[in-house]
């Protein structure tokens, strides 16, 4: 299934407004195109973290509280390249959001703690192994 967005009921769907957040306006050789900004990266691609059909003033916090708990136990999800250093998300980021749509799901509290558990418990094995591998142990 191909990935929806929906960006015009962010900001009051002031376009003005919320454009800014969601697109980097690139200017080259008398052509002006658009990409993603990293936030809108995050928010896009890293949909399956926060699992919610849509960011809304009722559950923007726990968005937040799920991209924190992500970053916190499985690392920065933005990165700035331009000055090499790592990103977190803030709970202003995520509030700039509400209103935005996009078709990945719905999981209860319960599913994504268990799903973020299992990831970090799966990355810790993983690195055990590496380490024993390295060893030469079985």
């Amino acid at each position: 299934m191909p990935l929806y967005t929906d960006y015009t009921n962010m900001m009051g769907g002031d376009k003005s407004k919320w454009s800014p957040i969601v697109y980097n306006e690139i200017k080259e050789d008398g052509e002006t195109t658009y990409e993603l900004t990293g936030i809108a990266q995050v928010m896009v691609l890293c949909c399956h973290i926060y699992s919610v059909w849509e960011i809304t003033q009722d559950n923007w916090k726990e968005c937040f509280i799920r991209l924190d708990m992500w970053q916190n136990g499985m690392g920065t999800l933005l990165y700035d390249r331009e000055n090499k250093k790592e990103i977190l998300i803030t709970p202003e980021m995520v509030y700039e959001w509400i209103g935005f749509k996009v078709n990945c799901g719905e999981e209860s509290k319960a599913k994504y703690r268990k799903r973020l558990t299992d990831a970090m418990r799966s990355r810790a094995v993983d690195k055990l192994k590496d380490w024993e591998k390295q060893r030469g142990d079985k």
